[in-house]
């Protein structure tokens, strides 16, 4: 099973910009772990 997860921001300024920069990364990881975790419970 593939499942598909989007996410759709769009940065104003510069610190809009800033920090997606910054909080990409922990977004990613915690978007799949939530996936993963619900995956391996069943609920998906």
């Amino acid at each position: 099973m593939k499942v598909a997860l989007s996410t759709v921001v769009w940065p104003h300024n510069l610190f809009g910009r800033a920090y997606l920069f910054t909080i990409l990364p922990f977004h990613r990881f915690g978007a799949r772990t939530i996936l993963a975790n619900a995956l391996s419970a069943g609920r998906i």
